[in-house]
């Protein structure tokens, strides 16, 4: 059967393509098990067989049956014609470059044969930019709003002016792709790239290693830069297009380079018991958040620039008058952006009043705050047209106690105020306001920060409880004696700071106290506290296929029930060895 793929070569392409037509119906990664489940609830299997083979009559049946069982086969490839697993997911939609608001050279790198498998991350990064452009943003006038033209566009160009909010885009838009690349190097879903190859850091301690499997974040800048220039490849038609076209290639710049500077080197102890004997060390990209943070803080700190008709440069300040004379000194390289600057060409509006022509969605409806002088107060959101206070009956747990034995009984706290723009004609003569409880998660959220901040302390002679920051070295003026106590002169712990008095254990094993982390479910896609690495004390974790029922397709019936099936999924749980 093997000697006869090669003269049926195209009839295999063409059965291929039918096959991946039946079995997926969206663009997506679908494991082995999704697979088999498709499979599985195929209506007739051996009628599926017949109509690729009445597809394909050339080809025996005998190579029919090897292609579908092909796709049961565990791996980055179909066998057995090595056939890429992102790649023929992506060839299942006719032109999936196209209807993306993508140039024609941006195109071009897309339908490559060698950058197809990329498609799938760069469209992630577009998706990461624009999540955190939002949340950047969520109490500002422009709220990364998207005109209704470029819903669709894979990196949603916010406007076509060259304001501040166009320069932020493309540099997050940027800083998404390479931040996006540069994981999946790491995590093994491309083909042509892998862990990074950096240099060893010269301020790195001399024994520690340096190796592990670092982010690979030169391969990301640069094909994030690559791909970016090229939406800028065309040939400008005028000054104002040149202008527009310098200033995005400049705010490309600063988004990429805003990811290589934003890092940190992670190290990871080897030994017996954790007994750190060896270290480990690699460099990891900070978590987006961190990203958008910094660009949102350039984003305020933005510099507008002109275009020096003379030397085709941008440069700092307005428009100069053209008949103005040019000195014959050299002219200052102090005026020019820098790669910390982004730049913008025009002053942007206020976004206030809703313009369907240049993709304003205004301010009226939205949420605001009444009693804060920050981003989001009702004042600056509203644009002084005052605010409409709607009282909305929301039902919160609160005043929780524990009850013996084994219960927690809360009571129901409402009502909630919301206030919330309204238009022009709102008047707002009357203001009604409340404080209210805010829901227990968030105390929870705040409780956890003050864990991370906890501080250690000693008893006393006089049995008070003393403040000993021993995280800090004790450098001159840090304690001071006082009457024989050591009282430290930290003013960071507080009344408001969780204090402790013994250093935690690792938890990894177990003892009569508590139990080990054998066992325990974790993230083997995370980087935080639940990732597999740090759950599972370095000692690896086992991958498991679980197919568990959930309830689905839930329906309201009269009166007054609501009814759900069982539906089985296949889900994959890690768990620590």
């Amino acid at each position: 059967c093997l000697l006869n793929i090669t003269p049926h070569y195209q009839k295999v392409k063409q059965a291929i393509a039918f096959i991946e037509i039946q079995l997926f119906s969206v663009v997506t990664y679908p494991s082995v098990d999704e697979v088999i489940l498709k499979l599985e609830i195929f209506p007739n299997f051996l009628d599926f067989a017949m109509r690729v083979r009445r597809r394909v009559r050339q080809v025996p049946l005998i190579l029919c049956l090897m292609l579908l069982t092909s796709f049961f086969q565990v791996g980055q490839s179909i066998w057995p014609l090595s056939i890429p697993h992102q790649a023929f997911i992506v060839g299942i939609v006719p032109q999936p470059c196209h209807n993306m608001g993508l140039s024609d050279d941006q195109k071009q790198i897309c339908m490559s044969e060698a950058n197809r498998e990329l498609l799938p991350t760069i469209r992630y990064g577009a998706s990461l930019a624009y999540k955190q452009c939002q949340y950047q943003f969520k109490y500002r006038r422009w709220n990364c709003s998207v005109p209704e033209k470029d819903s669709n566009s894979l990196f949603r160009r916010i406007t076509g002016k060259g304001t501040k909010e166009a320069a932020f885009t493309y540099a997050i838009s940027a800083a998404g792709v390479v931040h996006s690349i540069a994981r999946s190097c790491v995590e093994g879903n491309l083909s042509m790239c892998g862990c990074s190859r950096e240099r060893r850091p010269k301020d790195l301690n001399s024994n520690y290693q340096w190796g592990g499997c670092g982010d690979n974040i030169e391969y990301g800048a640069k094909f994030a830069k690559k791909f970016m220039k090229a939406g800028e490849n065309s040939k400008p038609k005028d000054t104002r297009e040149l202008e527009r076209k310098l200033m995005n290639l400049h705010n490309n710049e600063v988004g990429i380079q805003v990811i290589r500077d934003n890092y940190e080197i992670r190290c990871r102890c080897h030994g017996i018991s954790q007994s750190c004997e060896i270290k480990t060390c690699w460099k990891e990209l900070v978590q987006f958040s961190t990203i958008g943070e910094k660009l949102r803080t350039m984003y305020d700190k933005a510099v507008k620039v002109r275009l020096d008709r003379r030397t085709g440069r941008l440069l700092k300040g307005n428009k100069k008058s053209e008949n103005q004379k040019v000195t014959g000194r050299r002219r200052s390289t102090s005026n020019k952006p820098t790669i910390g600057n982004l730049i913008y060409l025009e002053s942007s509006p206020n976004y206030c009043i809703r313009s369907k022509r240049r993709g304003i969605l205004g301010t009226a409806g939205r949420e605001c705050k009444v009693e804060s002088a920050e981003d989001g107060n009702c004042y600056d959101l509203c644009c002084r047209r005052g605010f409409l206070p709607q009282e909305v009956l929301v039902v919160e747990r609160c005043e929780c106690k524990f009850h013996w034995c084994c219960e927690i009984r809360c009571k129901e706290c409402r009502p909630k105020v919301v206030c919330s723009c309204h238009g022009i004609s709102g008047s707002c003569n009357m203001k009604t306001c409340q404080r209210v409880l805010s829901e227990f998660r968030k105390i929870g959220d705040l409780l956890h920060e003050k864990y991370d901040n906890a501080v250690r302390v000693k008893m006393e002679r006089k049995d008070t409880l003393e403040v000993l920051n021993i995280v800090k070295r004790k450098r001159n003026g840090e304690y001071r004696r006082d009457n024989g106590r050591l009282r430290s002169t930290n003013k960071e712990a507080g009344k408001e700071s969780l204090v402790f008095t013994k250093e935690s254990p690792n938890y990894c094993d177990k003892s009569s106290d508590f139990p080990s982390t054998v066992g325990r479910l974790c993230s083997a896609a995370s980087y935080g506290s639940d990732s597999c690495e740090n759950l599972c004390c370095g000692r690896g974790f086992q991958k498991a296929q679980v197919r568990v029922k959930k309830r689905c397709e839930c329906k309201f019936h009269w009166c007054c029930e609501i009814r759900c099936k069982q539906c089985e999924q296949i889900e994959t749980r890690h768990t620590c060895s």
